[in-house]
């Protein structure tokens, strides 16, 4: 019997040599309870699907998702209703921008200095003291462009339902760089790995907020915006900001919590020692 037993998985073997491997793209592979796919292939709505990214970047695949949230605890009015919005496809940065990546625009002349000093001892933490023009400028600068706010709350909720990027509904200071914490400041990109997204975004909640593309409302959500790349660019001073720093604390942590700030904030050390930048690029 267990010289049958050999026989069979070794015309196993052989057989599995003759045939393809089928591809991870399509239905095949489905990533709606463990959320992870292979390098190059992306969990969009729980199937892994091939999004090709420039380096640095996740590539998130066109479609639809529900922005904001229901009425109840920690959903403020600015995020009413939740409502439906298509995307289409865009790439996101794996990280926040870090100061030596920063401070390439700067020594290019693309740049303005920031208001924290960039010293060269931290490469790798997250540049603060930024404006929104020049993250605007930065962006442009390698080729992108700030994210819409609906482009950052869907990189952000690769689980539809879940409270924070990771996936989860629970906070922990193993996840996020947040005022619960204690740190006094920033921790470099690849801190705190389990707090990334399935697809690897890392620091989408804690670390430094991030300024989006659109001017702030209120209202904006209630307004019946375009379904399809809502974005809201008008010459308003007060832009948004996502994503939460270390002085934030958790319920202001999760997915839709929307903030603002004057786009000057940044400008000097005071508003701007936790405001920094992550760049989005359509595919």
């Amino acid at each position: 019997m267990g010289a049958e037993l050999l026989m069979r998985a070794l015309v196993a073997v052989v057989l599995a040599g003759c045939f393809e491997a089928p591809g991870y793209d399509g239905t095949m592979y489905k990533c709606d309870v463990d959320p992870v796919c292979p390098e190059g292939f992306t969990c969009d709505m729980g199937v892994c699907t091939a999004m090709p990214a420039p380096a640095g970047m996740v590539g998130v695949a066109a479609g639809s998702f529900r922005m904001g949230c229901m009425p109840g605890v920690d959903c403020m009015t600015d995020a009413q209703p939740q409502h439906d919005v298509r995307l289409s496809a865009f790439a996101i940065d794996k990280s926040e921008v870090t100061e030596a990546q920063f401070q390439l625009c700067i020594d290019a002349g693309a740049c303005l200095a920031t208001t924290v000093p960039i010293t060269g001892n931290t490469p790798n933490a997250p540049v603060r003291g930024v404006t929104w023009m020049n993250a605007k400028n930065y962006c442009t600068f390698m080729t992108k462009q700030l994210p819409t706010e609906a482009q950052w709350e869907r990189a952000a909720r690769t689980v539809m339902t879940a409270l924070f990027p990771w996936a989860g509904d629970l906070f922990d200071c193993t996840r996020a760089n947040a005022l619960p914490c204690a740190r006094g400041g920033v921790v470099d990109e690849s801190a705190l790995p389990l707090g990334n997204t399935p697809q690897g975004i890392m620091q989408m909640s804690g670390n430094v907020r991030e300024w989006v593309l659109d001017s702030y409302d209120e209202a904006f959500y209630a307004a019946d915006p375009s379904p399809l790349d809502p974005r809201n660019e008008t010459t308003s001073n007060i832009k948004v900001v996502r994503g939460g720093s270390f002085r934030t604390d958790v319920p202001n942590l999760k997915v839709w919590f929307r903030d603002s700030e004057d786009m000057l904030h940044g400008g000097t050390a005071v508003d701007g020692d936790d405001l920094g930048v992550r760049c989005a690029k359509p595919l």
